[in-house]
């Protein structure tokens, strides 16, 4: 079954939400205009298999999951560690790199954490 442009907008405005980005952030941090990225999310224009893939990975998705209807839950400590990545020439809103920069360390220290209590439960 083919994923629709509306799942996939609906997905995309999901793992934004579940991130705490907004939709400024979101643009930024893929390297987007903000235009651009409003109406991906909004389903008035379709994503191409390369930007399809670059949101997965910058959310911590897979593409499959871009596409169904109902994707799984996500844990904020089952995102694989990642890291700041801009394209150059890209500015990021004044505060964004520091405040991007803690929330993945955060997360990274998190999913870490998470890792090891469970292998001291194995």
């Amino acid at each position: 079954m083919r994923a629709t442009p509306g799942v996939i907008a609906a997905n995309l405005k999901r793992f934004r939400a579940e991130l705490g980005l907004s939709q400024e952030q979101a643009a930024h941090w893929l390297g987007w205009p903000l235009v651009t990225y409003q109406r991906f999310e909004q389903g008035r224009r379709g994503m191409d298999a390369d930007q399809l893939m670059q949101a997965a990975a910058a959310f911590g998705r897979s593409m499959d999951d871009f596409g169904k209807s109902d994707p799984p839950a996500r844990s904020i400590v089952e995102i694989p560690p990642f890291r700041l990545s801009v394209r150059p020439g890209v500015a990021l809103p004044p505060g964004l790199a520091d405040e991007a920069r803690s929330a993945i360390q955060s997360l990274n220290e998190r999913y870490f954490a998470s890792l090891s209590s469970s292998r001291s439960k194995s």
